[in-house]
């Protein structure tokens, strides 16, 4: 396999692929130009196959005909020219950008389901953090590791997590995704969606057991990124179900000190303004810490109400 140098003639090609109009496809092929051949193409500059492109676009009929009668080869990966690094299959390209007939069509020709590039992302992580219930449906069906780990220890879980894709994420619990696991950094699921402040997610990760006291690489628990980042909901559900406030950050820091120090205003308004929902996660903070809100009460309230001004 060679890669073709950039001219206006390659461009054309897969801008014929990206558009998928099969006919120029075709004449571009027959003029020489190889199914196979990686050429330099799109933002990136990746060199990538039509295959890639036609798959990226969701152009199931030019797929079919590039598989099928031209051979494409459905696991080459894409390359990076600066570096030499490997990228995704077209299965990568469909998935995330959720085109589930391509995926369905690709898996059926052989494409590797737990394909990974260089970073070992698969096609279930990138349809996970795009949000793809469907292709997931299919990716899983076809014997997808849900626990799949990338460089960083990452696993699709997290990812959906981390965009607030509630729905894959049942779905990637439904078929053995571990809820607790950790990455390298020692960061959940819960640590991505909490710090986050997708709400919905960060309940629904609560109500199927996710644990509250995990610390990652920093001693933080999912309170603590929640807190930080003012997500005054995620604060409310995750002592609701158990969060510990007064736990300590490596146990040098005590969280007490911490949540005065970082408390956003968000989280601030929640206690001023909704003081009916905060009692059951009042009592269970320190006695200090719950000094400390009621002395500051005063200037809570006058910065609340430059806030609403």
């Amino acid at each position: 396999m060679f890669t073709f140098e950039r001219t206006d003639c390659c461009d054309t090609a897969l801008i014929a692929c990206e558009k998928g109009h099969l006919n120029c496809i075709r004449r571009f092929i027959n003029a020489g130009i190889g199914v196979n051949s990686k050429i330099e193409f799109g933002p990136s500059r990746r060199n990538r196959t039509m295959l890639h492109v036609t798959s990226q676009h969701g152009h199931l009929e030019a797929v079919q005909a590039l598989v099928e009668i031209h051979y494409a080869n459905v696991n080459v990966a894409t390359l990076c020219p600066a570096n030499r690094k490997t990228g995704g299959t077209p299965l990568h390209s469909a998935a995330a950008n959720g085109y589930h007939k391509v995926v369905s069509y690709l898996l059926v020709q052989g494409a590797k389901v737990d394909a990974r590039d260089h970073n070992w992302e698969t096609p279930l992580m990138d349809g996970a953090q795009k949000g793809q219930f469907e292709c997931l449906q299919l990716l899983l069906q076809a014997g997808a590791d849900p626990n799949a780990r990338q460089k960083r220890g990452e696993q699709p879980l997290h990812w959906a997590c981390n965009k607030g894709h509630t729905k894959c994420s049942l779905l990637l619990l439904n078929h053995g995704a571990d809820i607790d696991a950790e990455d390298d950094d020692h960061e959940t699921a819960l640590h991505d969606a909490a710090g986050r402040g997708r709400v919905e997610t960060t309940l629904f990760l609560l109500q199927k057991g996710a644990s509250t006291s995990v610390r990652e690489k920093d001693g933080q628990t999912p309170l603590h990124w929640a807190a930080y980042h003012g997500h005054s909901e995620c604060v409310k559900h995750l002592v609701e179900y158990g969060a510990d406030p007064s736990a300590s950050d490596h146990g040098i820091k005590p969280s007490v000190s911490t949540l005065k120090q970082i408390c956003h205003r968000a989280v601030r308004r929640e206690i001023i303004a909704r003081p009916s929902n905060t009692d059951t996660w009042r009592s269970q903070m320190p006695q200090d810490l719950n000094r400390w809100l009621d002395a500051t009460k005063n200037d809570w309230k006058l910065e609340t109400s430059r806030l609403v001004l």
